[in-house]
């Protein structure tokens, strides 16, 4: 009973090829497509277009009930599916939400009738929440891999998106910058850090490294006296959850960059590295949920505000969830602090 509804127009550039009326009569596909938002909007369901044109994209604007598109082809098990770092600006561009088909979160199912194994659970699952569109999973009963579903999301399944759609960084788009693989970029914008925005970056088949500076980012990093630097630190660093400050976080800011190095993927296996760019304020950093892929979504941070005397944020969760939530001091110490809802809402937290 989670009283969801949705509806999914599939097949739309075969539609629009396939019937002579579609590229004969200038009205008629949009015609047709009025239909369907206007009944959408009748009976309160959000509309996923798949395998759509640009002009169903743009179509789009006239109408609130198409909510979301698939960015990506279908996902057929070892593909380059995922590549979805270009689609994602166009759709994102006109306020639609980017959908990467759904996957396997267990690389290994046996019985499956494709004989065949999902090589990259983990940057799937990645990716999908990344592109702050739907997440699906389509693992077979009883194989779900429990720890990457909960990356994306809170215990209510509500998932831990950012801002924005991660895109390729403009330097892609630069032949002679010649990227060695795949470098994606979005950011987190929170009430109360305004102009002072979280980072996530992705890497994947980056064989030789590559340094991402400050000027490869939008939006634009502005440092100030208050905001000097980022704290850069990797996806699943055991120093982090150890508390060891030298072996978390490294400096990013005008002179220190990430380098990104991932290695080459081969046989289906596409190498990642995804960090996160945690802002220092008066000598604070938050760095948010470490067992998320977004640390700090504004899905769970309503507020955060950071000053020379601590941080204070404005957090939501649900009954019986279990929160950590990591820091950095002054000092550089690593520390966390750890809550339990014991209602739905939002809680305050002071550090």
């Amino acid at each position: 009973n989670w009283n969801m509804g949705a509806f999914e127009v599939d097949f739309m550039d075969f539609e629009f090829l396939l019937f002579n009326t579609f590229q004969t009569n200038v009205t008629q596909s949009e015609q047709w497509q009025s239909g369907i938002a206007l009944a959408a909007e009748k009976h309160n369901f959000s509309v996923q277009y798949c395998m759509e044109l640009p002009a169903d994209i743009l179509f789009s604007l006239q109408t609130s009930s198409v909510t979301n598109a698939r960015a990506s082809e279908d996902n057929f098990l070892g593909t380059d599916h995922w590549q979805i770092g270009i689609s994602s600006m166009f759709i994102s561009a006109v306020g639609l939400k980017p959908f990467k088909d759904d996957f396997w979160t267990t690389s290994d199912q046996p019985g499956n009738p494709y004989n065949s194994r999902e090589p990259n659970p983990e940057l799937q699952a990645i990716i999908s929440i990344l592109s702050n569109g739907p997440v699906g999973i389509s693992d077979g009963i009883g194989f779900t891999n429990k720890t990457i579903v909960m990356s994306t999301c809170m215990l209510d399944g509500t998932l831990l998106h950012p801002s924005h759609a991660a895109t390729l960084i403009d330097d892609h788009f630069i032949p002679v910058r010649n990227i060695p693989g795949f470098i994606w970029s979005t950011y987190s914008n929170i009430e109360g850090l305004e102009n002072t925005p979280y980072f996530y970056l992705l890497g994947i088949n980056v064989d030789s490294g590559f340094v991402v500076l400050p000027s490869h980012l939008w939006p634009k990093i502005v440092f100030t006296d208050s905001v000097p630097s980022y704290w850069a630190f990797p996806w699943n660093n055991p120093g982090c959850l150890q508390q060891n400050v030298q072996d978390c976080v490294s400096p990013f800011n005008t002179q220190d960059g990430v380098r990104i190095f991932t290695g080459k993927g081969s046989n289906g296996v596409n190498p990642h590295a995804l960090y996160t760019l945690a802002p220092i304020v008066d000598g604070w950093s938050l760095l948010g949920e470490l067992d998320k892929f977004v640390s700090v979504s504004p899905n769970r941070f309503q507020s955060i505000k950071i000053n020379s005397n601590g941080i204070t944020a404005v957090i939501k969760g649900v009954v019986n969830e279990k929160v950590a939530i990591y820091y950095i001091t002054p000092k550089r110490e690593i520390s966390a602090i750890h809550v339990l809802f014991t209602y739905t809402g939002l809680y305050h937290i002071v550090i």
